[in-house]
């Protein structure tokens, strides 16, 4: 059995727990571990008796993985997915990818660009759950309505630690693994977005958006922001 070489990129909670998984698994070698700060990258290299790198040319060139995670932060994505895509690995890329929809599609022209495997870690789709309602709703050929409800907390966000400009797009860069749902779930092009109650950063409160699809599947999205405390929105 072939055994898949994997290089890991960012040295943080994300990189851990990605390098743990692969890690795990017996046809896979952890063949390299990079950071912009080297000595988190020596530290979660140690762990897993690999190699560290302080940048991503040097990691390929010595390893030739076959597989790279990016897991870095959302302001340095940008930047990291372009640089790992001059090398032929597979990439695959946590979430959020950018910082923005703007990020996400200069990640995605690159991606074209390079002709780079690129694909995102959307985990949730991975769930049991996931699997057992996609399964269910395939036996119903009748149109669908896809509610999803979402809570967020800015300030909390902020008490963590998390950058601002990160916190001001938290709707895009915290959201998505929800948002993701609806082109799961969702059949067709989508055809129309109505947002009822839009997201505005500056004075966050209730979202409501109302997504059409050309099958004529209909997606409803409710969040709240900076308000009910968790477990006691209905």
């Amino acid at each position: 059995m072939k055994k898949w070489k994997v290089a890991i990129v960012g040295a943080g909670y994300m990189a851990l727990e990605h390098t743990k998984a692969f890690a795990s698994l017996g046809n896979v070698e952890i063949a390299g571990i990079c950071s912009r700060t080297v000595s988190r990258a020596e530290e979660l290299a140690a762990n897993f008796q690999t190699k560290a790198f302080g940048n991503i040319a040097e990691m390929y060139d010595q390893t030739k993985a076959d597989i790279v995670i990016v897991a870095v932060s959302e302001l340095s994505m940008l930047s990291v997915c372009v640089e790992c895509f001059n090398y032929p690995w597979l990439c695959f890329l946590e979430k959020p990818v950018g910082i923005d929809l703007r990020e996400a599609e200069k990640i995605l022209a690159a991606a074209e660009a390079k002709r780079a495997r690129a694909f995102v870690a959307l985990n949730r789709r991975s769930y049991s759950s996931t699997r057992q309602a996609i399964e269910k709703v395939q036996q119903h050929e009748g149109v669908r309505l896809i509610s999803i409800t979402d809570q967020q907390d800015m300030a909390a966000a902020r008490e963590y630690g998390t950058p601002e400009k990160v916190v001001r797009n938290f709707m895009y860069a915290n959201s998505i693994h929800l948002i993701d749902y609806f082109s799961l779930f969702g059949r067709g092009d989508v055809v129309g977005v109505d947002s009822t109650l839009p997201w505005n950063p500056d004075s966050p409160g209730f979202v409501v958006s109302t997504i059409h699809f050309s099958s004529g599947d209909v997606g409803v999205y409710q969040a709240v922001w900076d308000n009910l405390g968790r477990g006691r929105l209905l």
